[in-house]
């Protein structure tokens, strides 16, 4: 009989590997506190006011005093706050993620900077990212803003040239609250262009913005938050808040940079955008856990009318099956995802504060910086917003008229999914220039292997699903390098080369994401002790990698790759594996919810009617 305590138990460690369970039982107690109960019908002003609250709640009852000192509890509680409010999770990002960590990894040690750290750390000063400008999209290579060096007073000249450069960002607005900022200008020395580099700018305080900072608020319907375009107006800064790194102005006023290139100074100093990728994945894991589990425990509950079943659950039937299962799978895949890199992430920010720089690769930077920063981890975030909006998306619907209340959590999960699918780094361009990287790199993939028949294998054989997104991506990487080498050298650089193969470079980029993405749920489930935990484990990995290769089999059957018979056997096998999957459902409704306490979600409810009919607005 299935419902045996291991399978909610391996299921739980699955999802939550690389998080102590210390960590996670803090996050919980502290989310836990009233100040994070929902509230209702609040205006911009109000729910602005709100996520500044909840932060220095945060900082204030934080067991350490800066959590980016800690980034297994910072990355762990970005998530744990995404379920209770995706508002206060994109706070956390930018605050913690961005800001504050550049600032100790990339800023100096000075006391009048520690000072500003301090004050980020405990929640009294609300830390900004300023990169991104109204014109310019958020490719970021085209960056409009200036520092001019002011060799008379040896400090800088912040300014926006035109109102296309305004600087945006998300709750930079808030009144009667202090602000810092990173803000990103182009360093200008002698009149020459020296590239793009930080400074710590002190915004605002509790009087408003400071003297020749402009900013004007927005909302976004997007996680509701209020918004700033900022515009800075010859603001003067001393040659301290510029956070060079190792780049200098000498006394003669020579610029000096050991870095190589304008580009690969870019990517360095954005580096710390790896906390979005990383933080992002597991925020959209966790609310697209909860999401799933929330629409199978209402599958359970929510009885038919229907003639020819009445009075059953209505996850009886397999139109409700399959969509859900398949969420499920795919929730459990970017869970493995971003498990991985949050560790890879954690690692890797030892390793830089230990002084350990990576070696930055930028001769495919073409769209945007991101890829040449850590291509994978910047796919993982691609990967997980994709796979958020889409398991959200089916959830609601899956859940009828209830899934369209606030209550039932779908849509503000939802929006969190497109809010990080241009946040942290545009999502398309992120695969245009991974698949860039792979067509350069086409001859270092992975080889298929000639001695496999594919036509001839069993569909539930993992060997199967790797071969086939190996040639996939190798396939696809190799004809559009083929198309580019009968350029002229001159010609492979240039739009017109580019611009007529987009629509193949976002397929092999779209391609290679789905192949890492099931690499790395593979290699966890695999890690897993044999039991009936890890049976149904591999049964999820199954039904992810079919839905995959549902989706590309028209592709796979031109390619020679897949028989006709084994395109006819996809539907008949998913649906073999669903059905063993449904009795199982409780236990997997208990390992998708560990965490989800404070997500008050109506749908997990053990009686969403009694839970509904108890509902009162609040304010």
């Amino acid at each position: 009989m299935a419902g045996s305590t291991s399978v909610h138990e391996v299921l739980g460690t699955l999802l939550h590997s690389g998080v102590s369970d210390s960590v996670r039982d803090e996050a919980t107690r502290l989310l836990s506190h009233d100040i994070f109960r929902p509230h209702n019908n609040l205006n911009d002003a109000e729910r602005s006011s709100l996520i500044v609250q909840r932060l220095r709640y945060i900082c204030e009852g934080a067991p350490v005093p800066n959590l980016v000192l800690d980034p297994e509890r910072m990355l762990a509680y970005t998530a744990a706050t995404a379920v209770v409010d995706p508002s206060l999770c994109v706070a956390m990002l930018t605050h913690f993620g961005l800001c504050l960590s550049f600032l100790e990894d990339s800023g100096s040690d000075s006391d009048w900077l520690q000072h500003f750290k301090d004050e980020i750390a405990s929640g009294r000063t609300i830390g900004s990212f300023l990169i991104t400008e109204i014109g310019h999209g958020n490719s970021h290579l085209a960056g409009r803003t200036e520092a001019v060096y002011d060799k008379g007073t040896d400090g800088f000249i912040l300014h926006t040239p035109d109102m296309a450069a305004q600087k945006f960002m998300g709750g930079s607005c808030e009144d009667a609250v202090s602000r810092i900022g990173v803000v990103f200008a182009r360093v200008i020395v002698d009149g020459q262009d020296r590239g793009s580099f930080p400074f710590m700018v002190e915004l605002a305080d509790e009087s408003g913005p400071h003297p020749g900072i402009r900013m004007t608020t927005v909302t976004t319907d997007v996680v509701p938050q209020r918004c700033s375009l900022i515009e800075f107006d010859h603001v003067w800064l001393p040659r301290a808040n510029w956070l060079s790194d190792n780049a200098s102005i000498g006394a003669n006023g020579e610029f000096i940079d050991p870095l190589e290139s304008q580009d690969t100074r870019l990517a360095q100093s954005l580096s710390t955008g790896q906390n979005v990728w990383a933080g992002g994945a597991g925020a959209l894991a966790a609310v697209s856990r909860v999401a799933v589990a929330s629409a199978l425990r209402y599958s359970t509950q929510r009885r038919t009318a229907a003639r020819i079943g009445p009075a059953l659950p209505v996850l009886d039937y397999s139109t409700q099956q399959r969509p859900l299962f398949s969420c499920l799978a795919e929730a459990m895949a970017i869970s493995c995802l971003a498990n991985t890199f949050r560790s890879t992430r954690i690692d890797l920010i030892k390793a830089w504060r230990r002084g350990e720089r990576p070696t930055v690769g930028t001769d495919t930077m073409t769209w945007a910086p991101w890829a040449s920063v850590h291509r994978d981890m910047a796919m993982a975030k691609v990967i997980a917003a994709r796979s958020a909006e889409r398991i959200t998306r089916e959830c609601r619907l899956r859940s009828g008229v209830l899934g369209t209340m606030a209550a039932s959590r779908f849509l503000s999960y939802q929006s969190l999914g497109h809010m990080l699918s241009v946040a942290g780094g545009d999502n398309l361009l992120t695969i245009l220039d991974t698949a860039r990287t792979l067509v350069a790199q086409a001859a270092d993939l992975p080889a298929p292997d000639p001695g496999l028949d594919t036509q001839g294998m069993s569909l539930h054989d993992a060997a199967l699903w790797r071969e086939l997104h190996q040639q996939r991506v190798s396939r696809l990487a190799g004809r559009i390098g083929e198309a580019m080498a009968r350029l002229a050298p001159e010609e492979r650089d240039g739009f017109e080369a580019w611009n007529p193969r987009l629509t193949q470079v976002r397929e092999l980029g779209e391609a290679y994401g789905e192949s890492i993405v099931l690499e790395h749920m593979f290699a966890a489930v695999d890690a897993l002790p044999a039991g009936e935990g890890a049976d149904v484990a591999g049964r999820l990995c199954a039904v992810q990698a079919l839905e995959q290769l549902s989706r590309n089999a028209t592709w796979y059957l031109r390619e020679g790759l897949v028989s006709v018979k084994q395109v006819q056997e996809i539907v008949p096998t998913l649906d073999e594996l669903v059905s063993s999957l449904v009795p199982y459902t409780d236990d997997l409704v208990t390992a998708f919810t560990v965490d989800s306490s404070g997500s008050h979600a109506l749908l997990l409810a053990d009686d969403y009617v009694q839970e509904l009919s108890a509902t009162r607005s609040e304010p």
